[in-house]
This record gives structure tokens, sequence and C-alpha cells, in this order.
């Protein structure tokens, strides 16, 4: 008899852990990575989102749930960490939850990138029978129990453009709660699938339907659908459909670009809660921090300056510098070196060879400035000469795509000096214009272009990443799509001069990954903004 009473007291929970085992969330989307470890560090942020939802408020027992997920990318693309923390009470039943991710991410193309996921953890199942009423006291009644319960899941996850879709299934072990009759709270199995996509309507709108399926077994399956409607990124309202339940509105604002609150409520209409209570509420607070940025401000990628513009020399390392060849005597036809004379000064004579230290291929363009007052441009054939009167004087010479070489020299001389490509290392380039709101390449760009062109046929074996980023200025999604319509211009000009295709890929940025603080909201100077409007390269080997 006291068997049969505990299981009538305990069936609207034992029902909830079979229909509703898993804690349900209306900022699902927000949420991912506590169904899915394959979404860690996806952001390529620090990401910390709490949640806290009150399911069915006004119904004595009805479901009150806390999650925290937190997520970022560790060790580029093949250690993504994270933690999910649940804490959900559903009558005298209370579940502790934490789990441990990891996902791998692959980049398959520019456009397709795939992650795998794994999740470890364990569930505590906290039953607090003595806080259920009863008429008579019973000494089943008055004592507490748990259950400590480890598991493991699993999820994928992927990406094409602004399409994002995911399936996983976070615990696969069914373990069963000894207490009961019959094994009558045993977990089951839940499938979920995840989908979104983000549409841009135009420079500040951008529409969102996002998708969440569950399959249990047992159950019928479960799919939300919600369409959210973001303004600049920065406000957002939503409608959401749950089938087998109810429906629901979302809104929220981002009062800071590294945070975002919101709130849900939603009304069951399908069963016969609705009429008992007010409503399930759902707050959400997320933040996220570019840890990375802060990086990237302390190794500023080198820039393709004009030589009128003062930079740091960035020498080769000493291992790559080839020793300076030795004299050779000029054939007695040849006249010796001129010299000059000026009003009383002697006038001495400089020719240098500017080449490739891997393959001797003459550098075309390479900016050489004398003493800091005298700048040339090497011809095709790698050389510059000057004609100057200073005995002693220092040499510095600037290529796209190389190390800039610093050295000092003497007197008339013919002199070469060897450069090393810079792998691997993200270079500015500071004369790639465009018009306003534009991706059409202004004439001034071209000069820029050429050089790029002639690095790569100066280098057949190497290849480049062309990166197009914009200001923080505009819709996030619209400045997005204008970086990567930037991007593919540039890539379109050096292919028509004649590179293949195979050897340059695009990629556009938009406002994601500023070098300084002139995120959204903030007010800064054009020329704080014209830092974070620049086109990049990345040359790697094939």
């Amino acid at each position: 008899m006291k068997r049969l009473l505990l299981i009538l007291l305990l069936l609207p929970a034992m029902v909830t852990l079979h229909a509703q085992q898993e804690a349900m969330f209306s900022f699902y989307d927000w949420n991912k990575m506590s169904l899915n470890p394959a979404v860690a560090g996806d952001n390529g942020t620090l990401n910390a989102t709490l949640i806290h939802r009150s399911q069915w408020v006004g119904f004595e027992g009805a479901p009150i749930t806390q999650s925290l997920t937190v997520d970022a990318p560790v060790v580029g693309d093949a250690v993504n960490l994270g933690l999910s923390v649940l804490n959900d009470k559903t009558g005298p039943v209370r579940n502790v939850g934490v789990m441990v991710d990891y996902a791998y991410r692959m980049k398959l193309s520019d456009n397709w990138k795939v992650s795998l996921g794994l999740k470890a953890g364990f569930n505590d199942y906290i039953f607090d029978l003595g806080g259920v009423k009863t008429i008579d006291i019973d000494p089943v009644f008055t004592k507490s129990d748990n259950d400590f319960d480890l598991n493991i899941g699993i999820g994928a996850f992927a990406s094409y453009k602004r399409l994002t879709f995911g399936f996983a299934v976070p615990k696969l072990i069914e373990n069963g709660f000894d207490y009961t009759v019959d094994g009558a709270a045993k977990e089951f199995r839940h499938y979920y699938m995840t989908a979104s996509y983000d549409q841009p309507l135009n420079e500040h709108f951008t529409l969102r339907p996002t998708t969440l399926l569950k399959v249990t077994e047992g159950a019928p399956v479960e799919g939300d659908i919600t369409l959210v409607c973001f303004y600049d990124n920065k406000y957002w309202i939503g409608v959401m459909g749950r089938s087998m339940d109810g429906v629901g509105l979302q809104c929220g604002i981002r009062p800071w670009k590294n945070c975002a609150i919101g709130y849900a409520f939603d009304w069951s209409i399908a069963n016969t809660t609705g009429y008992t209570n007010a409503g399930s509420h759902e707050v959400m607070l997320h933040y996220e921090y570019d840890y990375r940025k802060r990086k990237r401000k302390e190794q500023p990628a080198q820039e393709a300056l004009p030589m009128k513009q003062e930079q740091e020399i960035v020498e080769a390392p000493k291992d790559t510098i080839k020793p300076e060849p030795e004299p050779v005597a000029e054939p007695e036809e040849e006249p010796a070196q001129p010299v000059v004379e000026d009003e009383g000064d002697k006038m001495i004579v400089y020719k240098v060879t500017v080449v490739n230290f891997k393959n001797n291929a003459p550098i075309e363009g390479a900016e050489v400035r004398i003493g800091g007052f005298l700048e040339k441009e090497t011809d095709s054939a790698g050389v510059a000469e000057f004609v100057f009167a200073d005995e002693q004087f220092n040499v510095d010479v600037r290529a796209l795509g190389y190390y800039n070489v610093r050295t000092t020299r003497k007197g008339s001389q013919n002199d070469t000096i060897y450069m090393t490509v810079m792998l691997n290392r993200r270079i500015v380039l500071k004369n790639i214009y465009y018009d306003f709101d534009k991706a059409d390449l202004r004439a001034e760009s071209v000069k820029e272009l050429e050089k790029i062109v002639a690095f790569l046929k100066t280098n057949p074996d190497l290849k480049i990443e062309l990166g197009s980023h914009t200001d923080s200025r505009g819709n996030d999604d619209y400045n997005m799509r204008l970086s990567e319509r930037r991007a593919k211009s540039v890539v379109d000009y050096i292919i028509s001069r004649g590179i293949s295709p195979e050897r340059i890929a695009s990629k556009g940025y938009g406002e994601t990954r500023l070098v300084n603080d002139c995120g959204n909201g903030v007010k800064c100077t054009e020329e704080e903004h014209q830092q974070n409007r620049r086109t990049e390269i990345l040359i790697l080997e094939k």
C-alpha cells in the first residue's frame, strides 16, 4: 500500500521524467551547447550563457530550471572546450548535472565548416520525499534519497555560409533509478536536431528562423519553430511555436556589443496546465569576450606601408639571411663607377639588386630607402640605382610579402640584398580603396594589387588567403556580406592577371575582427574606424 501511495504521489514527477527528462528552453538557439558538445568554441570567442526558466508558474511542483554554459576555442580548431551546468527541479525531484564538452572543428572549404563533439559528466538525482505532503505521517516520506549517474554524449555541428544544422545525443547511457517500482523512472535516450538560417532583409534587419526537433522513445516527436527579427544585431523580437504544447514570444537587447539580455514567455495550449498557471517565463543573459583580439593588438599584423610613412623595420630571421657574395672585379673594358663632382662634394653611385632569398628571382617594386631621404622602387630586374653625397649610409628595403631588411653600406658599390618570404603572418594592405558602401575596386588600388600578382609569380610554390574587414558602423550581417563581396573583387582581379584560382582564397570577416575598441555604439574618430576597414593577406605554402 505504501509503495502504491508513493507511485501515486510521484506520478506527476514520473510523467515529467518520461516526457520531459531533459530540460526545455525557449532560448535553445542561445543554449545549443547544453545539448550539442560540437558547438563548443564555434563563435571563436569565450562565451557564457545563463538561463533561468520557471515553467507553468503557479502550478505546484512545476519545473524550475537554471542552466549555465561556458565555452571557448583553446588551440585553433583542434581543441574547443565547454562546460555545461544544470539545476532542474520538478516536484520533489532535483537533477544537478555537470558535463564537460570537447569539439574538434574541420574547415572543409571556404564556406563549409564541420565539427564533432563529445561530452562527459554526471547527473545527481535528489529525491526529497520529506517535502511531500501526506494526510497521515508515514516514515517513507520523512527521508530523502539520491541517485548518482555518469553519462556521455555525442554531437555534430555544421555550417555553410549563413546556414547551420546539428545533431546530438546528450546522454547515450539510459540509467535507471533503483528505488522506484519496476524501473518506472528509467532515463530514455533523446535525439536532437537543430537548424538555423540568417536571412538579411536590408542594411538593418535580419530574419533568423530556427528549429529544434526532439525524438524520444515512447513519446511523440516534438518540434520547436522560432522566427526572430534582429535590428542592427542589437534588438530582437520573435515568435515561437511548440508542437504538442504551446506558443510564445521573446525579445532581447544588446546593451553592449559583448552582452545580450533576453526574455521569453510561452503559454501551454495543448494540455490542461494552461488553465491553471500563469505561463512559462525565461530570462537569458549572454556574455562573450574575444580574448584573441587582445593578442592581435599585442602582435599586430605586419603592414605594407608606403615608404613615406614611418614603420618599424622587421628583419628576417638571422639563419635565413644569405652571406653577402664576394665582390667580383669588373671587366677591364667596363668603365669604372662614375664619380660626380658637385660643389666640391664627392658623389657616389650605389646600385642595389633585390632578390628572393629562396630562388634568386628579382623582386620588382621593392621600396628602397637610402639614409632616410632617398626613395626608389626596383625595376623588373629588381634593380634601383642612387647617386648621392654620403660615404656611409643606411639602406632600408621593404617589399610586399617579405621581411624588411636594414643594413649599412659604405661608398660606391654594386650590392645584392636577399629578402625572405613572410610565411603564416597576416599582412595589411594599406592602399586598397572602395567607394562607400560598394565593393568595386577603385583605380588607386591597382598598384598595390599588382604587387600581389608580382609576388605570386615570383613565388609559384606559395598561395595566399585574402581577408576583407569593415568597421562596426551598420548592420553586422550587412557588413559581413559587404566584406565578402570586397574580398571577392580583389580575388577576381588577381585571377584576371593570370594567377590560378587554386592559389588564392577569399574570406569576408565583416566587423568580427576589430583591431581597436570601436565596436557597435562606441564613438570613434574616422581615423580609428579606418583602421578596421582593411584588406589583409596571409601567405601559405601549397
